[in-house]
């Protein structure tokens, strides 16, 4: 298995011959050589992988679609690799905010954003920026679907908000202006510790699954031990995935301490015939299975409620199907992305391309249980729709997702009907939730090669 080790600590290839080719051209080419011996070794569908010549193609992101088996909606490639490897590392260029983009009825090429939550020591909370607020402008303009994802990638931007009156968003005269910043975000968003009827609950909003930062986590998971709750809130409906690291570490913290104490099965890993081979031969079982392990603060959980959305995906929903063979976990929101998939991260060692990154389907994970192909999503144990018309700031006792857990685990629930009404009767249709501009491989469960 040469290749499949030259793949793994990625790939050398040797200077092409110019032959006449322009230079641009014969990068291309070299590109699209990298692109094609990669499928052909590590792609889970490589079978059906269309014969395609490298040179046919002078554009690699065409190239690279074109051999992509027909229900993969997930592979992804990039010339910009020292950017997105940062972003795995949790080091983002950002305004420090998740924004929802909707559009009305009377025009659907106008859209409006609203602020579904903010990060901590950020451009845009030192701003005064909040969730729920409503912008409609960017640099004077009216927000449409030509410039839309300026108000995530942009670098110097002026919003102008807007606020919802009788259910319309009504323009104001008030802007605030945002200079993007290089920060590492901390995928612990919110955490805190609710009181109901003599229970103490914990609530924990994690955005990211990022292996570098679960020092992070553990600061949330030493409070939540500290003050000795029985019941958890775990808030995924921003999380759209992340790393294995993470996710084995999460779930390790929040399982039964048996279960860790057993080096139990969290996951199986299936690739395809020749590295699933492979593995096996040369006994690299942590590739093809995932177990429990020791953590810092094991929390011990005999259940656990988990807020969802559309955006919950890959590694957030791993941790869901993970968790369930071992202890009740209930979910409340709505259904999730549908992501069963692995990912690696590759680049080739030629300098002239190494700012070429792929990230192809590797492997598709189940749980313990064998569950996988849940290609439309994990549909929750009690539907709960998000509010943004108007939000209720994350953490509140109304917010209506964590309001229903509450609920559940007290049996005591506080009335939000004036809120679900306005929700009710608004009339807004829901573009996409962005947060930057790699939103487009957030749904990913990264296996890790090194």
């Amino acid at each position: 298995m040469n290749k499949i080790l030259a793949v793994l600590f990625c790939l050398l290839f040797l200077s092409c011959e110019n032959n006449g080719i322009d230079d641009n051209i014969a990068k291309v080419y070299k590109v699209n050589d990298f692109i094609k011996s990669t499928m052909e070794d590590i792609y889970l569908w490589y079978k059906d992988m269309p014969d395609i010549h490298p040179n046919s193609e002078t554009d690699p992101k065409v190239f690279y679609k074109k051999l992509l088996y027909k229900d993969d909606k997930w592979s992804y490639i990039t010339n910009d690799a020292t950017s997105l490897t940062n972003s795995f590392a949790g080091v983002e260029t950002t305004f420090g905010y998740q924004l929802a983009f909707y559009k009305t009825s009377l025009n659907s090429n106008e859209y409006f954003a609203v602020v579904e939550y903010v990060n901590d020591n950020t451009p845009a909370s030192l701003a005064g920026i909040s969730r729920g607020d409503y912008f409609v402008r960017i640099d004077g303009e009216k927000i449409n679907s030509s410039n839309y994802l300026k108000l995530v990638n942009g670098n110097s931007i002026t919003l102008t908000k807007a606020v919802l009156l009788d259910n319309n968003i009504v323009e104001t005269s008030e802007k605030v202006s945002l200079t993007s910043k290089k920060l590492t975000i901390n995928p612990v968003l919110y955490k805190s510790v609710i009181e109901r009827n003599g229970i103490k609950i914990g609530y924990l909003v994690y955005t990211s699954y990022i292996g570098d930062l679960n020092n992070l986590l553990d600061e949330a998971l030493l409070y939540f031990k500290a003050q000795n709750i029985t019941e958890l809130v775990l808030d995924l409906r921003f999380n759209s995935g992340g790393d294995e690291v993470a996710s084995t570490y999460l779930c390790s913290s929040l399982a039964p301490k048996d279960v860790v104490d057993n080096n139990s099965i969290l996951i199986y890993n299936q690739w395809n015939d020749k590295y699933d081979k492979y593995w096996r031969k040369y006994n690299y079982t942590s590739r093809v299975e995932r177990r429990f392990e020791e953590v810092a603060y094991n929390l011990d959980l005999k259940r656990l409620y988990v807020l969802t959305s559309s955006s919950t995906a890959s590694a957030s929903e791993l941790t869901i199907i993970g968790l369930m063979p071992y202890m009740n976990v209930v979910t409340i929101g709505g259904t999730t992305y549908g992501k069963y998939t692995s990912m690696v991260l590759l680049q080739p060692k030629d300098k002239n391309i190494s700012n070429w990154a792929l990230l192809p389907i590797v492997a598709k994970y189940a749980n313990s249980e064998g569950f996988t192909d849940f290609k439309d999503g994990l549909k929750p144990n009690y539907e709960v729709k998000d509010i943004l018309f108007p939000a209720v700031a994350l953490g509140d006792e109304q917010e209506p997702l964590l309001s229903k857990a509450l609920e559940l685990i007290s049996g005591t629930s506080f009335s939000s009907s004036t809120v679900k009404q306005k929700l009710d009767t608004t009339d807004f249709d829901f573009v996409e939730s962005r947060k930057s501009c790699f939103d487009d491989i957030r749904t990913n469960f990264l296996i890790r090669l090194n």
